[in-house]
This record gives C-alpha cells, structure tokens and sequence, in this order.
C-alpha cells in the first residue's frame, strides 16, 4: 500500500511535486538568528574565537514543531525536510554568507553513518551550498565515537569531543569556511572544529550555520 505525502506539521496531503512541508507549517516555524542580532552561537563562540558569523536558522525548543522535524531527518529516514527549511531563509543566506567561500559539515563518525545512511550535517551543508553557490567540502572526520550528548552538561560535553576530529582533506588556502551542523546547544563539538581547522590555518575566517538553536 502507497500512503500518500503529508506535512510532518498538521499532516496535510500534500501535491506530486510540492515540497516536504506545508508553505504555512513552513512560514509558522519559529525563527532563530540570521542577521542582525546577537545569537547564541555568537554569543559563546565570538569571545572565544572570533567567529564572523553565527545563524540559526530556527529555534529548537522541547516539543516545538522544529524538534519533532529534527526528529524525523535524524531517526525517521526522512532527510528530504531539509531542503523546505534551508529554501525558506535562502534569499538572507545568499547576503550574509556571500563571502564564504568554502562550506564545511560537522563529521559523524562513520559508524553512525552507517547505521543511519547519512550525515545530516552534510546534507544541510549541500542544500546551503546548492543556495548560495559555494561548494562543500568534508575537510574533518570524526575519529572518535561518542554516546549521545543530549543529557551531558555544558563543561562534560567540551572536555569530551575536545580531541574527537582532525583534519582530513585539504582545499588550497580557503579565506572563509562556513562550518555546517544540524543543532547548536553548548557548542562544544563546534568549538572543536574550529580548533582543528584553525590549528590548520591559523588566519582562516571562520562562520557557523546551525539548522536550529536552542531558545
């Protein structure tokens, strides 16, 4: 049995063709940070590492309409929402990220790969790069494989993925990486991204967007 598409929001059916979600589901969900304000990701990773620029595209809070879509593209197999919510902020990406040059996701460890089929991280990173025209590159791995790091305090979490990446691949001299992950909360596996790409090139700007932000 075919069981026809629907929002993943109010469960409408949806057109052949028409995007995963809803446009009214789409234009409900609740905005995070793009530009012009001072976000979280800004807020914790600017003092510490000069970041140019840090997005949200959305805010994620416990049973928002945003964790359960999160839910879906992590655990449900069902990627193809990320194309509706990158599109929806794509005229704001192609201003604020139009010095990047370069776009890099957030690794997974290929262990969870495999058992999921995908790195989410990679995928927002490919929509992001189809929007702004810039290409993607998978210049970290991820060498360590962690538990989850959902229920872990802010200092737990950075002592534990501090050494998890490296630099695995090399572009020739890149000037401004946007750094690509689903979901930004203490920032720790971010921050050390951006030590082991910094370690690499110490003058290297450096931008983060985030999927969603916790509010």
């Amino acid at each position: 049995m075919i069981y026809p598409r629907q929002c993943p929001v109010c469960n409408t059916i949806l057109g052949h063709g028409s995007p995963s979600i809803c446009d009214p589901c789409v234009e409900s969900l609740p905005n995070g940070h793009i530009e012009g304000s001072h976000s979280l990701i800004e807020q914790i990773l600017v003092p510490l590492y000069g970041i140019t620029s840090g997005i949200g595209l959305y805010f994620f809070r416990s049973d928002n309409s945003i964790q359960r879509i999160l839910h879906l593209i992590k655990y449900q197999n069902q990627p193809n929402h990320i194309k509706s919510l990158v599109n929806r902020s794509k005229l704001q990406l192609c201003e604020v990220l139009k010095s990047v040059d370069t776009i890099v996701p957030v690794p997974m460890h290929k262990s969870k790969i495999r058992k999921r089929g995908y790195n989410q991280a990679r995928l927002i990173a490919d929509e992001i790069g189809m929007v702004i025209s810039k290409p993607v590159f998978p210049l970290l791995e991820r060498s360590k494989k962690n538990s989850s790091q959902t229920k872990r305090n802010r200092l737990d979490r950075w002592q534990r993925v501090k050494d998890d990446f490296q630099v695995s691949s090399h572009v020739q001299n890149p000037e401004h990486i946007l750094l690509v992950d689903d979901v930004f909360t203490t920032g720790a596996t971010t921050a050390a991204c951006i030590e082991k790409l910094r370690a690499q090139w110490p003058n290297l700007k450096i931008s983060v967007c985030c999927l969603a932000i916790t509010d």
